[in-house]
Parts: C-alpha cells; sequence; structure tokens
C-alpha cells in the first residue's frame, strides 16, 4: 500500500484585458486571484509553490509560459489534473470575460449554445473569434481525464457561466443562512449574450458511497448561462462573497446547500445596494450563483472544503 501523502494544487488565471472592442476591461481580475491564493494558502494550507497564477498583466507578463493564452491555459489544466491519484485535491479558478459561442458538439446544450472562457489571445467579433476554452474542453479536463477519488473544484467567476464544465446543476432555492454585504463601488458587466439554462447528463456516479471509487468534481459559477455577473476595481462580487464566506469560518464546517444559498444571499444584497444608492437605468440584474456536481442529487448536505 503506497505511504505517498495527498497533495493538493491549484491553477488561478485572472485576465484583465478585453478580448475586443465590444468588451470592457475586467479590473479586478487579478485582485480574484489573490484573494484566492491567500484563501488556499492561510485556510487550507496549500504549499504556494504548488499554486500556479497565470495573469495577463504584471511582473509576470514578463515569462510567457505564464500568460493566460488559450495554449497556457490549456496546458496548466491538464498538468493540474495529470498524475493525481485518490486522495488528492486539485482547485482551478478563472476570473474574466465568460461568452457563449455556436457549439461544436450540441448533445448537453439544448440552448444551442457553448459556454466558453475568453483567454487572453482572443480576438475579432463575437462570431468570428477562435481563441477561447469551451465548456466541452473543460469538462474533457476536469471530469475525463480526472482520475476516481481525486477532489476537484472549480470556480468559474465571469458571465455566462452556470454550466462552464457541463456538469448537471444543482439547485436549492431556500432561504440563504449568511449575512449580506455591501459593495463600495460601482459595478462593471461584461459583454452580454443570451440564452436558456438547458438539461445536462444524468449525474455519474451519484449512488457511489466510496469516496475512491468515484469522481469528485465541483463547479461554482457566478451566474447562470444566461446572465451576466459584476465586479468593481477591489474584484469581483461573487469571489468577495466566496472567500469572504469561507475565509469567515474559523475552522468550522460549512455545508455546500448553506455556501451555495450564502453566495445568493450576498450577491442579492450587493447589486441591491447598487442599485437603491445609483439607481442605473436598467437596474442591474441579480445573478444567481451555480453549483454544477457529478452528484448533483446529493452533495448539498456533504461538509464542503477545498
Amino acid at each position: 500500500m503506497s505511504d505517498r501523502t495527498p497533495v493538493k494544487k491549484a491553477v488561478l488565471v485572472g485576465i484583465r484585458s478585453k478580448p475586443s472592442a465590444d468588451f470592457d476591461d475586467v479590473p479586478g481580475a487579478h485582485k480574484d486571484v489573490k484573494k484566492l491564493w491567500e484563501l488556499l494558502t492561510q485556510t487550507y494550507q496549500y504549499e504556494p509553490s504548488d499554486i500556479t497564477i497565470l495573469v495577463d498583466l504584471g511582473p509576470r507578463q514578463r515569462n510567457p509560459d505564464l500568460l493566460p493564452t488559450k495554449e497556457n491555459m490549456l496546458r496548466a489544466m491538464r498538468e493540474l489534473v495529470a498524475d493525481k491519484v485518490a486522495g488528492d485535491r486539485i482547485v482551478f479558478s478563472f476570473s474574466g470575460h465568460g461568452d457563449q459561442a455556436a457549439p461544436t458538439n450540441d448533445k448537453n446544450e439544448t440552448d444551442g449554445k457553448d459556454e466558453v472562457l475568453m483567454t487572453a489571445n482572443t480576438g475579432g467579433p463575437c462570431t468570428g473569434y477562435s481563441h477561447f476554452i469551451r465548456d466541452d474542453d473543460i469538462r474533457e479536463i476536469f471530469v475525463d481525464q480526472l482520475q476516481e477519488g481525486v477532489q476537484c473544484t472549480l470556480i468559474f467567476d465571469c458571465c455566462h457561466s452556470g454550466t462552464a464544465c457541463d456538469l448537471p446543476e444543482v439547485d436549492d432555492s431556500g432561504p440563504a443562512s449568511a449575512p449580506g454585504f455591501s459593495s463600495e463601488e460601482t459595478l462593471n458587466h461584461e459583454h452580454a449574450a443570451s440564452a436558456q439554462n438547458g438539461d445536462l447528463d444524468t449525474a455519474a456516479g451519484s449512488q457511489a458511497t466510496d469516496f475512491a471509487s468515484r469522481k469528485e468534481v465541483a463547479s461554482w459559477s457566478a451566474c447562470s448561462d444566461d446572465q451576466l455577473t459584476y465586479g468593481s476595481r477591489k474584484g469581483g462580487c461573487f469571489t468577495d462573497a466566496f472567500v469572504d464566506i469561507l475565509g469567515g469560518l474559523n475552522g468550522n464546517t460549512i455545508q455546500y446547500q448553506d455556501l451555495l444559498l450564502g453566495l445568493r444571499d450576498r450577491l442579492e444584497a450587493v447589486i441591491d445596494n447598487v442599485n437603491e444608492r445609483d439607481a442605473p437605468s436598467p437596474p442591474y440584474e441579480v445573478p444567481t450563483p451555480q453549483l454544477g456536481s457529478l452528484r448533483a442529487n446529493c452533495i448539498l448536505g456533504e461538509d464542503f472544503t477545498l
């Protein structure tokens, strides 16, 4: 029997720049990366050397391998999954622009669109760009290539991200248990596109009782596929809420259901506060954070960890 110590590794991506003239900058994307890095290292005891950071501006720009291009992101994602065995934990996060594109394989897309992550070398109009990563690619890496017994957590703070990994969506519309908070800055939003959420694959392994014999993948998204999400120079509203809730546990545990409802409660509070304070016309729509899981029917009552 192997005495190998389980590993914990992460890849954190932040893209501030806009992919084309149709988009705005995402000024807080690098702040999201910093906040998640601090959460992983200070609360969940990840070693800094086990966290790979890909950002598009700043000192790391000098290293071409750490730019969040499509090629570098895909390579980092595959390396994150490679050689991981039961008991290991991995985290992938993306803060930047999300969008939708015509699908190449639409078996899981009843709305007729793929969800995509826009990379740093994206260019051209929405109908013609090629430098993005599809939800099909994300699922192929983080689900199909994942070994059983590995815990994989995906965090998407971008528009149109509800099914960014093509996982079955988990929903719970009960009352939230975490207190709300308010934003201090004017929000900015990403490029708009519309779609309807569709049903996805039947959850795989949802009846498994042995952790080591199942693939453990969960995705946290800032909004549903047909919504925008918001942020400021201080970071994304979703990442702020995610880090604030988990960083404030003080050693206590939280269940998936309470984290999901807490995220929804906090985003509702911050958007309602901005709408009341700034009275934008039209008012900002409150994004609905999403939880995706291969075990959609039974994950809500379990304790969350990274």
